[in-house]
């Protein structure tokens, strides 16, 4: 293992000196480092026996910081410029996101769904942009082995829906740059905003919050109320993201209609984002790994959680016919209901509604009953 690790230094010692011949340029990074990584194999870093013993590198271990990104974040190199991480996804997903740096992506193993979108916005309020459109640009299989660039600022934006348990993918990418960052996030249909709003005082809010919630409900409401009522676009659009399983409860529903006719700038926009977020938040973290689906099966639910229209729909199923991989949506969506309870498939036909999708694959408006 101390091999292949020496290995990966030297080829990131030579990206490091061939970028520094562009003066480190963010945007001149994915063409070296794509250069330099041909027909590299990576693959023992995938492997989390391999990086446990790695830990004991003393460099290796001196480069390891917390991080929420992955269900398991390792860091393998680093020279003040540039770094080299691995993610490992052990069933959660992100949704669509841009980046503040450039760089290569790798595929260590597993497989993963990755949709890149573009999006037309203007108007924006407080760094929310609310009267824009997101349309698929793109959408293809990664498979190990697989390497893809990273783009900089908002010319792609995308989604990476993982297939597998687990994937792993390898990163050589920048450091952080702040003419493109902070990073955008993307909210179907149309809003487009940034997480750098979670400072320390709204990370505490929102978990006061979730936990008054569980106390007295007039409490909480009014709370509620009087927190949403000073707060910014952006910070309200992220704070009924982060509550959508607490709002959108029969108990609490009426808090999201109050907000959405009170007059709040952007209310009615951030509503319906919430709403198409909590929607594909359900799909691909709930349905996705439900007990007895097949590989094809999980594969079409990725893919309804990559969309949030049929127009949407229709550009990723033409895009991955493109690149020879086909699905019949209309006679796999009835199986994935079977598979559910009664409960959870009339909540996959809500979603499907809400995306205009039911009459697209000439769906009953109650669920399928199971085989």
């Amino acid at each position: 293992m101390n091999e292949a690790y020496d290995n990966l230094v030297a080829v990131a010692d030579r990206i490091g000196a061939e970028w520094e011949k562009t003066g480190n340029d963010c945007a001149a990074f994915p063409e070296i480092a794509w250069r330099e990584t041909e027909g590299l194999d990576l693959s023992h870093f995938g492997e989390l026996s391999n990086l446990s013993a790695l830990l004991q590198h003393p460099e290796v271990s001196r480069l390891q910081r917390h991080s929420t990104f992955s269900d398991l974040y390792f860091m393998l190199y680093d020279n003040g410029h540039f770094w080299v991480e691995v993610l490992n996804w052990w069933g959660s997903d992100i949704n669509i996101h841009d980046h503040d740096f450039s760089g290569v992506q790798m595929q260590l193993a597993g497989q993963s769904l990755n949709v890149k979108y573009d999006y037309v916005g203007e108007d924006a309020v407080d760094g929310l942009l609310g009267d824009g459109r997101i349309t698929v640009k793109s959408a293809e299989i990664w498979e190990p082995g697989d390497r893809s660039f990273v783009r900089p600022g908002d010319v792609e934006p995308h989604t990476v829906n993982h297939l597998s348990i687990p994937t792993v993918s390898l990163l050589f990418r920048t450091h952080p740059v702040p003419r493109y960052g902070p990073q955008n996030n993307y909210f179907p249909p149309g809003i487009r905003s940034t997480y750098g709003i979670a400072d320390i005082n709204f990370r505490t809010n929102v978990k006061l919050l979730r936990v008054l919630a569980r106390g007295d409900k007039k409490k909480f409401h009014e709370t509620f109320a009087e927190v949403v009522a000073t707060q910014t676009p952006p910070q309200t659009l992220f704070t009924l993201i982060k509550m959508t399983d607490i709002l959108f409860h029969h108990e609490h529903i009426q808090l999201v209609r109050d907000f959405s006719t009170s007059g709040h700038l952007l209310a009615e926009k951030i509503v319906e984002a919430a709403a198409y977020h909590r929607a594909t938040d359900f799909l691909i973290n709930n349905v996705k790994r439900t007990p007895g689906l097949s590989d094809e099966q999980v594969f079409a639910v990725a893919v309804l959680g990559s969309v949030y229209d049929a127009e949407s729909l229709k550009a990723i199923l033409a895009q991955l016919e493109e690149r020879g991989r086909s699905i019949d949506l209309r006679s796999i969506v009835p199986g994935i209901l079977s598979h559910c309870g009664d409960a959870k498939a009339q909540e996959v036909l809500n979603v499907l509604r809400l995306f205009g999708l039911t009459e697209a694959f000439d769906l009953p408006a109650s669920p399928v009953p199971k085989r």
